[in-house]
């Protein structure tokens, strides 16, 4: 059976909102779930729940107040919601519609004993926003910020398991990046469609935690793509702009260039260079890679903010051909509810 969960990263622009933060993440979500209830298929939105904690304690309801009614919502219409930290939050400036990015983007910036509080505070303040629609909720799965499951060593792997975190959805086959704010490397991953988290944060092997990880589809680069770059000029009446990214990538060197180059495409409603065929092969890769598996949990990607008529569409049009390919073998669902 094939399980494809469709994740969220529910988060504003990093480094900076275009118009306003209704624009910029409540008011393409609230598409997004119309969408949902549409074709019949439940989402997991991942909360970025800092950014949330960081404007309540600035007493900024304009954010605060649509937030909480958003995701309670979600849970209200069967959706799921999920833990996603981006700890720079902490340290970030927020005002009316506005903030100033704080640049210590990854674990890397906090202590261990930070970002052991980091985790309670986020699980305490996800469980406070949802427990008035379900009073027993607690988060079961994880996603990193900016995709730094690495970050640190690894030190949020032992910290998730400690509190309960079940599921792990923060990597992709082959996936590299790189800016000045942190470098993500997953070229090198053990060769399974899931597989448990290391203890010690070593992702190269399959590990000893609890974690199990559902990875977000990939598929190699062929050698006959466009170029991204012209791909991008071609298609820019598909993509919005919200805001914009907190990565800085005006001095890349060249061999971190031609990493990001060879890096797998993800399985992803955000690249508006994407056809609903294109969405397909990956997946279809991910699946003959691993068929051989009895139970085959995988991900979609997307972002709201990132999320305009083209994305939508192509989210509709991908679930359509997947079912029709893949009929009763693939299971839309959320991420299983008996963890321990």
């Amino acid at each position: 059976m094939i399980h494809l969960i469709l994740t969220f990263d529910y988060e504003l622009p990093l480094g900076k909102v275009k118009h306003s933060y209704e624009d910029a993440l409540f008011q393409p979500t609230e598409q997004l779930l119309e969408l949902a209830q549409k074709i019949g298929v439940p989402i997991v939105l991942f909360a970025d729940i800092l950014s949330y904690y960081k404007h309540k304690e600035s007493q900024i309801s304009s954010f605060t107040v649509p937030f909480e009614n958003q995701l309670q919502k979600t849970l209200q219409l069967g959706h799921e919601v999920q833990l996603h930290l981006h700890p720079h939050w902490m340290k970030t400036e927020v005002g009316e519609q506005t903030f100033q990015p704080d640049l210590s983007f990854t674990l890397e910036h906090f202590s261990d004993e930070e970002l052991e509080q980091l985790l309670q505070l986020s699980i305490k303040e996800l469980k406070a926003v949802l427990s008035p629609i379900d009073p027993h909720y607690r988060p079961t799965a994880y996603r990193a910020g900016g995709y730094n499951i690495q970050s640190k060593g690894g030190a949020m792997i032992p910290l998730l398991q400690k509190y309960g975190v079940a599921f792990d959805s923060s990597v992709a086959q082959g996936y590299y990046f790189h800016s000045a704010q942190s470098t993500v490397d997953f070229r090198k991953l053990p060769a399974k469609g899931n597989w448990l988290l290391p203890l010690d944060g070593d992702l190269t092997q399959e590990g000893n935690s609890s974690i199990m990880e559902v990875p977000i589809a990939a598929k190699p680069k062929t050698l006959f793509e466009l170029p991204t770059a012209l791909k991008m000029r071609l298609y820019a009446d598909r993509a919005v702009n919200r805001g914009s990214m907190i990565h800085r990538q005006d001095a890349i060197p060249w061999r971190e260039k031609i990493n990001m180059f060879r890096s797998s495409r993800m399985l992803s409603v955000d690249n508006f260079t994407f056809t609903p065929k294109q969405l397909l092969q990956i997946l279809d890769y991910h699946i003959r890679k691993y068929k051989t598996e009895k139970d085959l949990f995988v991900a979609l990607i997307g972002h709201p903010k990132s999320m305009g008529g083209y994305a939508l569409g192509l989210l509709e049009s991908f679930v359509e051909l997947a079912r029709d390919k893949y009929g009763d073998e693939l299971r839309i669902t959320t991420f299983p509810k008996n963890a321990n």
